[in-house]
C-alpha cells in the first residue's frame, strides 16, 4: 500500500468474463471520475487476460475521458499489493485481495433474470467470499441496483476518509486468511 502523504491508489477489478465487464466497468469507471473530481487519486485497472482488450478499451473511451487510469494486463496481484482499496467483481479476486489484506468493496450485478432466480434458490446472508467466510459482513457489499457510480464512489470517499476502518478491514482480512 502506498505512503501516507501519497494520494491513494485505487485498483478497479471488473470481473474475469466479458459479460462481467460489460456490466460492471462502466459504473467502476464512472465512480472513479467522480472520485477523481473530489480528491487526487491514482487508478490502476486489472484486465483479466480472458478478457477482450478491445472491449476493455471501448468502456473507456466511452466512459472517462481525463481520468487518470493505468491498465495492468493478467496482474491481479501488483494491483492488491499497489492499492490502498480495490473495488471487485465478486468472486476469486476479492478472496485473493484479502490474502494481501487489502481493504475493497465488492460489487456485484448479473442479468436480471439471473439475479431473481438466484436470490429465489440461493439463501446466503452475503455475496462476497470474504464475508462468508468471516460469517458477517467485514466488507462493503453492492449488488445489483446498488451498483451505481454514485454509491461506489461514495462507499469508496467514506473508507478513504476513514482510516481506522480501512485498518479495521485489514485485520478482519488477516482473519480470514487465516482461516
Amino acid at each position: 500500500h502506498g505512503p501516507p502523504d501519497q494520494p491513494p491508489t485505487i485498483g478497479l477489478l471488473p470481473g474475469s468474463r466479458d459479460s462481467e465487464v460489460s456490466r460492471l466497468l462502466p459504473p467502476l469507471l464512472g465512480a472513479a471520475v467522480r472520485l477523481q473530481r473530489r480528491i487526487a487519486a491514482r487508478f490502476l485497472l486489472s484486465r483479466a487476460e480472458s478478457v477482450t482488450p478491445q472491449l476493455v478499451d471501448r468502456i473507456i473511451t466511452a466512459h472517462c475521458s481525463g481520468l487518470r487510469l493505468e491498465i495492468r494486463d493478467g496482474a491481479p496481484a501488483s494491483v492488491y499489493q499497489s492499492s490502498d482499496l480495490i473495488i471487485a467483481a465478486s468472486g476469486t479476486a476479492t478472496l485473493e485481495a484479502a490474502l494481501y489484506a487489502t481493504p475493497m468493496i465488492i460489487v456485484y450485478r448479473v442479468s436480471s433474470l439471473s439475479y431473481h432466480l438466484g436470490k429465489a434458490l440461493i439463501r446466503v446472508p452475503h455475496i462476497g467470499l470474504v464475508n462468508l467466510i468471516a460469517g458477517r459482513r467485514i466488507v462493503p457489499e453492492l449488488i445489483q441496483h446498488d451498483v451505481t457510480s454514485e454509491a461506489i464512489a461514495e462507499r469508496a470517499l467514506d473508507l478513504l476518509r476513514h482510516p481506522s476502518e480501512r485498518a479495521r478491514m485489514r485485520s478482519d482480512l488477516t482473519a480470514v486468511r487465516k482461516r
